[in-house]
C-alpha cells in the first residue's frame, strides 16, 4: 500500500517538473509589457507643421496643415506665403479668410519654386486674388474652393504658373477671372461660375478637361495658341462660350445660351464632335485653315457654321437659324462635304472660291439616281 502511494507521488512530481519546464520555455524574454512602446506618434507617421495664424511664411520644405479656420487681420497683406520648393499644404477643409486690404490668400514667392501641393480648403475675401501662384512649376492644386475674391476684373482669382495640375477646384463670384491656367498646365473637373471676366484663361499649350464655365462676364473658356479644351460645358456666358487660339483643339464640348459665338477657333485649329446650341452669335466660327467636323449645331442666332479661307468642313449637322453653313467670301482652298442642314432660312451660303460637294435638296432625294449611286461627298439641304 505504501509502495503504491510512493510510486504515485514520484510520478506526480515528475509531471509537475515537466510542466513547469514547458511553461518556463514559453515565457517571453525581455522587459515587462507595460514598459514597451507599442504606438507611434503622428510626427513619426507623418511629420507635419501646424499653421496656427496668418500671415504665415513657409521657409522650410516639408508638410504643413491647418486645424481651424483662419482670418487675416485688417492690415495683413497676405495669408500664407510659400517661399521654398517641396512643400505640401493641407488646409484640412478649413477656410482662409482675408479682407479687401489683403492681396493674396495663398501665394508663392521667389522664382521657379517646384514640387508644391496645395489641397482641400476654401479661400475667400482677399483683395487681389485668392491664389496667386505664378512662380511655381511642376505643382498641384487639388480640391480648393475660391470665392468672392478680388477688386479688379483684370486679375484672376486662381492664378497658376507653368506645368501645374489643377483638379476638382471651384472659382465662383470673384471680381476677376475664375482661373488663369499657365502655359503647359492642365485643369480637370473644375468649375467657374459668375466671375467678372473669363471663367478660364488658358495659356499656350494649356489643357482643360471636363470643366464647367457658367455665367461669367466674358468668355467661358479662353485658350491661347496650341491649347486644348475637351469635354467641357459653357453656358450663359457674356461673350463666347469657348474660344481657342491658333493651332488648337475644341473637342467633345457643349456650348449653349452664350451671348456671342458658341465656339470660336483660331487659325489652323480642329473643332470636332461638339454641340453648339442657341447661342446669340454663330454656332461655330473658325479662322483660316481649320477643320470643322462631326459637330451638332442647333438654333443659333448667327450662322450655324462659318468657315474662313482654306477650311475643311465635313460631316456636320446644322438645324435652325438664319444661315446653316456659310463660307467666307474669300475661301480659296476650302472644302465643304458630307454636311446636312435643315430648318434654316438659308441652308447653304456658298462662295465662288469655295469647293462644295453636290448639294442635294429634298426635292431631289426621291430620285433613285441621286440616292442609289454612291456619292460620299454630297451635302444635304433639307
Amino acid at each position: 500500500m505504501n509502495r503504491n502511494r510512493r510510486s504515485r507521488t514520484i510520478i506526480c512530481g515528475a509531471l509537475l517538473f515537466s510542466l513547469s519546464t514547458v511553461v518556463a520555455q514559453l515565457e517571453p524574454v525581455g522587459p515587462p509589457e507595460d514598459t514597451r512602446t507599442w504606438m507611434k506618434t503622428m510626427n513619426e507617421i507623418e511629420p507635419r507643421a501646424l499653421i496656427s495664424s496668418v500671415p504665415w511664411t513657409i521657409t522650410n520644405s516639408g508638410s504643413y496643415y491647418l486645424t481651424r479656420n483662419l482670418t487675416a487681420g485688417t492690415n495683413a497683406a497676405n495669408g500664407i506665403i510659400i517661399a521654398v520648393s517641396d512643400v505640401t499644404l493641407d488646409m484640412g477643409g478649413f477656410i482662409l479668410t482675408g479682407t479687401t486690404n489683403g492681396a493674396y490668400g495663398i501665394s508663392i514667392s521667389g522664382g521657379n519654386n517646384r514640387n508644391i501641393t496645395i489641397k482641400n480648403g476654401v479661400v475667400r475675401g482677399w483683395g487681389t486674388a485668392g491664389l496667386y501662384l505664378p512662380n511655381g512649376m511642376n505643382c498641384r492644386l487639388t480640391d480648393v474652393t475660391v470665392v468672392s475674391n478680388g477688386t479688379l476684373p483684370t486679375f484672376a482669382s486662381v492664378y497658376v504658373g507653368q506645368e501645374w495640375d489643377v483638379d476638382d477646384c471651384s472659382s465662383s463670384y470673384n471680381r476677376g477671372m475664375g482661373f488663369s491656367i499657365g502655359s503647359s498646365s492642365r485643369a480637370r473637373n473644375c468649375k467657374a461660375r459668375g466671375n467678372k471676366n473669363d471663367g478660364f484663361l488658358i495659356g499656350n499649350g494649356g489643357r482643360v478637361e471636363n470643366c464647367v464655365a457658367t455665367e461669367n462676364s466674358n468668355n467661358g473658356f479662353s485658350g491661347g495658341m496650341m491649347s486644348i479644351i475637351q469635354g467641357c460645358t459653357a453656358n450663359n456666358n457674356t461673350n463666347h462660350g469657348i474660344y481657342v487660339g491658333l493651332y488648337s483643339m475644341a473637342s467633345g464640348n457643349i456650348s449653349s445660351y452664350n451671348n456671342a459665338d458658341g465656339i470660336r477657333a483660331g487659325t489652323g485649329s480642329l473643332v470636332r464632335n461638339n454641340v453648339s446650341a442657341q447661342n446669340k452669335g454663330n454656332g461655330i466660327y473658325a479662322e483660316a485653315y481649320s477643320r470643322i467636323t462631326e459637330n451638332q449645331v442647333v438654333l443659333n442666332l448667327g450662322t450655324g457654321i462659318f468657315g474662313s479661307e482654306g477650311c475643311r468642313v465635313d460631316n456636320n449637322h446644322v438645324y435652325g437659324g438664319p444661315v446653316g453653313i456659310r463660307s467666307a467670301s474669300s475661301s480659296a482652298g476650302s472644302l465643304y462635304i458630307a454636311n446636312s442642314v435643315s430648318g434654316c432660312t438659308t441652308n447653304f451660303r456658298t462662295s465662288s472660291s469655295a469647293n462644295f460637294g453636290q448639294i442635294l435638296n429634298s426635292t431631289l432625294l426621291g430620285i433613285s439616281t441621286n440616292f442609289n449611286i454612291p456619292n460620299p461627298w454630297a451635302n444635304f439641304s433639307l
